[in-house]
């Protein structure tokens, strides 16, 4: 891969650099080869990791990364593989086996290094880019960042794999929709009208004109709450803002984010204190409009989150744990079978790949997947999966 150019040094050398010095790993200096510490999943230069000494644990989260002594972790040689041509080098064995299970360790080796090579071809295609999400692309990077040395990495794999299959599934259901069908199914999903979902800006106007009115003006009740925000807003904005401000003042309601003191024979509204400051009131709402999208199987990516809720990508950082919270054992299969739906209604040329990569999506979406499933297997159908994405995107005219 290019490190030189802008685009892929933007976005994803964030990845490819040492997570306590941020020093590029390099495959001619030892020094700076990229070691991955158990369960954290952070992946460190050497020169980091020989500073850390005798240390029990890692030093970005404070997370113990068990019995294995740190200077006995291997190289993640496939990690590599992503910056630098494997005829460069042979990579040597990660630690001293027998030879039934350095036979087994090599076949794991080779099929990460595989995995790296297919997510090269993803990240240096910009039309496979304009499909797969950034999220996706993150949970591609995190599947290389496993220390599967031990048990406790495997398993962190294992659920990388699975967040791959549940990301990639997303993906193509978002691919065979249109925009429209995509706006008409979330405004569907959160009970509002066509047309009715609020704009970003109108969305951020609201909310803080909520926080100031039960601030400074007495507020009542709910009524009289949409009331004075719906008469603040129409003095500027010349539309109807009457069912976005009610839309958003019952959603807040439904948290719930508001208490009625009362005084007397009066009663007066207030925000519960964890929710006075708009950082805050914005991110139960923002988590209250996802959680109620995926509830009723809607998907889309964090960065088409960020772009609706604000108008802009670049907050599909504060999108991403909002996601990850919510997503519960049996939304891979929702998602599955809302693909099937897909697939059967696009009548897609490519049905038969659509239908192959079901396959791995199934096997991937397995609760008991650590248990029924070896490391080998699921390692074997998350390459096969990739290879079939790349093949299908290849097939696409987009």
């Amino acid at each position: 891969m290019d490190l030189s150019k802008p685009t892929v040094r933007s976005y994803y050398m964030e990845f490819l650099r040492c997570a306590a010095c941020s020093q590029n790993f390099e495959y001619e200096n030892p020094l700076y080869h990229p070691i991955t510490l158990p369960k954290c999943g952070h992946t460190m230069c050497k020169q980091c990791i020989n500073i850390m000494g005798g240390q029990k644990e890692c030093p970005q989260d404070q997370v113990s990364f068990g019995n294995t002594p740190i200077d006995q972790l291997p190289t993640n040689y496939p990690f590599l593989m992503m910056i630098y041509r494997s005829s460069e080098g042979q990579c040597r064995s990660y630690m001293e086996f027998d030879d039934q299970k350095k036979s087994y360790f090599s076949d794991i080796e080779k099929g990460f290094g595989e995995i790296s090579l297919v997510i090269m071809q993803i990240i240096n295609n910009k039309k496979y880019q304009s499909i797969l999400s950034r999220s996706t692309i993150r949970t591609m990077f995190s599947l290389l960042h496993s220390q599967y040395i031990n048990n406790e990495g495997f398993l962190i794999f294992i659920q990388a794999a699975r967040n791959l299959g549940e990301n990639v599934c997303i993906d193509f259901i978002l691919h065979y929709q249109s925009l429209q069908e995509l706006k008409n199914n979330l405004e569907s999903a959160l009970g509002l009208q066509q047309g009715q979902f609020p704009e970003p800006a109108i969305e951020e106007k609201i909310l803080k004109l909520i926080i100031l009115l039960i601030k400074c003006s007495g507020i009542s009740s709910e009524q009289h709450l949409m009331y004075s925000v719906t008469q603040l807003v129409q003095r500027k904005d010349q539309k109807n803002i009457q069912p976005s401000v009610e839309y958003i003042v019952r959603l807040l309601l439904d948290v719930p984010c508001f208490e009625i003191e009362q005084v007397g024979e009066s009663s007066s509204m207030q925000l519960k204190p964890a929710f006075q400051k708009y950082e805050s009131l914005r991110r139960v709402y923002d988590s209250k409009i996802i959680e109620m999208a995926m509830q009723c199987g809607f998907y889309m990516p964090p960065e088409q989150w960020s772009l609706l809720l604000y108008g802009y990508t670049t907050n599909e950082s504060i999108i991403d744990p909002i996601i990850d919270k919510l997503l519960t054992k049996t939304s891979f299969q929702t998602a599955i079978q809302q693909y099937k739906k897909i697939v059967l209604l696009s009548g897609a040329a490519q049905s038969q790949d659509l239908n192959d990569l079901m396959k791995h999506f199934q096997f991937l979406s397995n609760d008991n997947l650590a248990i029924d499933a070896s490391g080998a297997s699921v390692l074997t159908s998350t390459l096969d999966m990739l290879k079939r994405v790349v093949s299908i995107l290849n097939k696409l005219k987009k």
